[in-house]
């Protein structure tokens, strides 16, 4: 299905899956990048996530967390304290040279 299906969505929109591909894009991103991926993540594996985290480039902060016992989708409530101080402390770092308008 995915033969058929692949090809004429790409003809219809006028562009490849290459061009929207994460693991394509990652080496474009210039800001901090927190990437977080399930341990049990079976829609984007943590093979996957790691190979999009490799592409990231040196010139940004980033930061890489998988999480145990988690999903795609859930996080946050796989571990509601680690998560909220892992995310605090990715922030703190990435905007510690941010001064308020004068």
């Amino acid at each position: 299905v995915g033969a058929v299906l692949i090809p004429a969505a790409e003809l219809r929109l006028g562009l490849s899956l290459d061009d929207v591909s994460p693991l394509t894009g990652a080496s474009r991103i210039q800001c901090p990048v927190y990437l977080m991926t399930g341990e049990s993540d079976v829609l984007a594996t943590p093979g996957e996530s790691a190979a999009i985290y490799q592409a990231l480039p040196d010139s940004a902060d980033h930061a890489w967390w998988t999480i145990p016992g988690a999903g795609h989708i859930d996080f946050y409530w796989a571990n509601p304290t680690e998560y909220a101080r892992r995310l605090a402390a990715f922030l703190a770092t990435v905007t510690a040279d941010w001064a308020p308008a004068p």
